[in-house]
């Protein structure tokens, strides 16, 4: 069992974030996902009999509100905290969602809604996926609590993933709905700080050369993955995170993600044993950035370990992680895979996993020699409590027709 101080830990049969929802009667949601995820919310809030209001801060996300009538907020960050804890007083807030833990705007929500006592649900993009949402209490990832807090007591078996698989062209649309109503409503939220790029033309360029990299690289990068998994290579497997993801800006030491590969393909030309190979994966959502492999091959060929390095567009990952002989990332999801999988992990960050037992707790050069597999009924056990208490099954960007079923 994950140790833990049984005296602070509560025991619970439901998620703990969910179970504030349903005791809620007044609630107030701050920005969602693109896209209605925030509309098929209100409305099961709604059919609870809560009263439900939601803030906007853009054109954006006012189209996206459709399920109740908006409140506008077009002041400056500055002016944010007096509003938000003005509109919490007025409409006796008792819950706040929000998604997205990093962004400006939430940062200070969550400050001033603890100091009213108010209890703040924060979700993000699922740490199972496809088919689930992370849902917690005060924070998510390196912020995470609910490990500390509660423990589950329920059925020992795993809450199943929803069944309305995240859509590709619905979420595409989605977005690019939201970014042209954010530009074309601009004026009406002047001081509006979006935490990423703005363009609608610049998301349409990212997906279409995501798309593109994707396709001319998918046959090839397949049979790269079954040439090496033939060969029965021994190999560490590294999934690549992307620049601007907010768990390397937030929760590392890493200026970049380049900054974290040097540190990395030093170790292991240094330490690892000479056959040993090195496997990258590029993350789904980097496709449309161009990667990481000049880069990677750069630095590799510097410290002569550049035949040893395979670098992966694409690639199943579960497979990957399976056959590895141990996985080295700074916090990605693939870490629970990797727990899930038995398999050697060593966190380059801050992680809701990692946790004694579960982790690799000495030096990245000592962990290519030392590395052991994890204890299956450790991580059985935390893979367990972690589901059952922060996820929901849910896809965030299923059409508005699909109703959201949390019994």
């Amino acid at each position: 069992m994950v140790k833990r101080d049984l005296i602070s830990v509560q025991k619970v049969q439901e998620n703990p974030a969910l179970a504030v929802l349903k005791a809620s009667r007044s609630v107030l949601l701050l920005q969602g996902p693109v896209g209605p995820f925030f509309d098929r919310l209100s409305q099961w809030l709604m059919a609870r009999e809560k009263q439900v209001h939601r803030i906007v801060f853009s054109g954006g996300d006012q189209h996206d509100c459709q399920a109740t009538t908006p409140i506008k907020f077009a002041g400056k960050l500055d002016e944010w905290r007096a509003f938000f804890s003005a509109q919490c007083v007025q409409l006796k807030a008792d819950a706040v969602v929000l998604f997205g833990q990093s962004r400006a705007y939430h940062q200070v929500a969550l400050k001033a809604a603890n100091q009213l006592g108010i209890q703040v649900v924060v979700l993000e993009e699922g740490y199972f996926r496809p088919g689930f949402m992370t849902m917690e209490l005060d924070g998510v990832n390196g912020n995470s609590t609910s490990l500390d807090r509660f423990s589950w007591d329920g059925q020992k078996e795993h809450i199943t993933s929803a069944t309305d698989k995240h859509p590709f062209l619905a979420s595409t649309y989605f977005a690019a709905l939201h970014y042209a109503h954010m530009l074309l409503r601009r004026e009406s939220f002047p001081d509006y700080e979006h935490h990423r790029h703005r363009s609608p033309l610049y998301y349409f360029g990212y997906w279409m050369y995501s798309w593109f990299r994707k396709w001319s690289h998918l046959k090839l990068d397949m049979r790269k993955q079954k040439e090496l998994l033939d060969s029965k290579a021994y190999f560490y497997f590294v999934p690549l995170q992307f620049e601007g993801d907010a768990q390397l800006k937030l929760f590392s030491n890493y200026s970049s993600v380049e900054d974290f590969l040097s540190v990395l393909i030093r170790s292991f030309a240094i330490h690892a044993p000479s056959p040993t190979l090195l496997v990258f994966r590029e993350h789904p959502h980097g496709r449309g950035m161009g990667g990481y492999r000049s880069f990677i091959r750069q630095v590799a060929k510097s410290y002569g370990v550049d035949k040893r390095i395979v670098y992966l567009v694409e690639g199943e990952t579960p497979v990957l992680v399976k056959h590895s002989a141990g996985v080295i990332t700074i916090n990605s999801t693939v870490g629970v895979r990797a727990l899930k999988s038995h398999v050697p992990l060593k966190v380059m960050g801050a992680a809701i996993y990692q946790r004694p037992g579960l982790v690799f707790g000495g030096e990245l050069d000592e962990f290519w020699c030392k590395a052991v597999p994890v204890k299956p009924e450790l991580a059985d056990d935390f893979v367990l409590q972690l589901k059952n208490l922060t996820q929901v099954p849910v896809c965030g960007y299923a059409t508005r027709n699909v109703p959201i079923d949390w019994r």
